[in-house]
């Protein structure tokens, strides 16, 4: 009996290191899937959310406003050739728009307005500074796929945009909308005293 009783107990023992070995090898899968997901989820957390989308879509209104004039290098063909990367004499294949390519000072007041509201971020004092916080606002062709490799080889913009642009599909096909142009937005934010940027697209339809 009592040499039955150790069998069992050794037993009991060997049964209960199998499945602790199985649990933490259950365990140690999940961590490794689940973890990386967690990194990306932070860092798509700032990506189109409500708010840039609602801003971004008043910066695509004033930019598709007739009275805002884009300039050359805004020109959808020089977009287009300038992505062409044997050729840096084409230009780049974006343009940064600003509040001053508008033709009405109601309208540049408006865009002002907007921009000031957009970017909320504390300095040292804990007051509202926005002076300097303007946005990146790059406008590019509606297909992102030759701004995307033009981004890859020449840099020349931040990692967290570069980030977005590898999220965002290549949208090869035609708008329904018939637009050419899409505005990709890099606003700077604060929240809980941190500050952060935040971003969003919309594809925007312009008279050439």
């Amino acid at each position: 009996m009592k040499k039955g009783k150790l069998n069992n107990k050794g037993f009991v023992l060997v049964e209960t290191l199998i499945v602790s070995v199985f649990i933490v090898s259950i365990l140690a899968v999940l961590y490794n899937n689940f973890y990386p997901l967690m990194g990306e989820y932070e860092k798509r957390e700032v990506f189109d959310d409500i708010d840039g989308k609602y801003a971004t879509y008043w910066v695509k209104r004033v930019i598709q406003h007739e009275s805002t004039i884009l300039p050359a290098e805004c020109d959808l063909t020089r977009l287009t050739e300038g992505c062409d990367l044997s050729d840096p004499s084409k230009g780049l294949c974006y343009c940064k728009f600003n509040c001053e390519m508008i033709g009405t000072e109601s309208m540049k007041a408006m865009c002002h307005q907007l921009i000031k509201k957009t970017q909320i971020k504390n300095d040292t004092r804990g007051t509202a500074d926005v002076s300097d916080d303007i946005p990146e606002i790059y406008l590019t062709t509606y297909n992102l796929e030759k701004f995307k490799n033009y981004v890859d080889e020449k840099g020349g913009i931040s990692g967290g945009m570069q980030r977005y642009l590898k999220f965002l599909p290549n949208y090869r096909w035609d708008s329904l909308n018939n637009a050419k142009y899409r505005v990709v937005v890099e606003f700077y934010r604060t929240k809980d005293d941190n500050d952060y940027l935040a971003y969003s697209t919309f594809e925007v339809k312009k008279d050439e």
